[in-house]
C-alpha cells in the first residue's frame, strides 16, 4: 500500500497509516487520536495494512495494479478476437466503481490541500511584499 500519502505532511514512504472516518489519510506521526489534523473533525482512525478485512483492502488496492490486471484481460480479449479463440472470463471486482470513485475523491482531496496551501503561501508572499514596501518608505 505504497501508493497512497499524508494528508497533512505528504510523508508517502516509511511509515504506518490509517484513514480517518472523514475520508484522510495519514501517517502515524500526524494522526492517530482524537480530531483529524486536516479538517479538525472529530473521527475514529482504521489502520492501513495488509492484516485488513477483505472488504476494507479493496478500497486501497494500488491503481497502477488494478488497470494492469484489467488491460491483460482487454489483451487477452483482443487477441480472441483476432485469432478466433475462446474468451477467457475477467474475474469480477466486487465494488469496482466505488473503488474508483473513492481513489478519485482522493486524488481531488489531495488536489485541493495542495491548491489551499499554495494559496496560504501566496497571502504571506503578499504580506511580505506589502511590509517590505512599506519599510522601504519608512526609511
Amino acid at each position: 500500500m505504497d501508493w497512497f500519502h499524508c494528508w497533512r505532511c505528504f510523508r508517502q514512504e516509511g511509515a504506518q497509516f490509517a484513514v480517518t472516518t472523514c475520508g484522510h489519510i495519514l501517517c502515524e506521526d500526524c494522526g492517530g487520536t482524537g480530531p483529524c489534523p486536516v479538517c479538525t473533525t472529530a473521527c475514529h482512525y482504521l489502520s492501513l495494512s495488509q492484516q485488513m478485512r477483505p472488504d476494507m483492502k479493496i478500497f486501497f488496492k494500488n491503481p497502477a495494479e488494478l488497470a494492469h490486471k484489467h488491460l491483460a484481460h482487454i489483451t487477452k480479449v483482443r487477441r480472441t478476437q483476432v485469432m478466433g479463440d475462446e474468451v477467457p472470463p475477467l474475474s469480477p471486482t466486487p465494488r469496482s466503481p466505488q473503488v474508483c470513485q473513492f481513489q478519485l475523491a482522493q486524488a481531488q482531496l489531495k488536489a485541493d490541500a495542495h491548491q489551499d496551501r499554495a494559496r496560504q503561501a501566496q497571502a504571506k508572499l503578499e504580506k511580505v511584499v506589502k511590509e517590505m514596501g512599506e519599510m522601504k518608505r519608512l526609511e
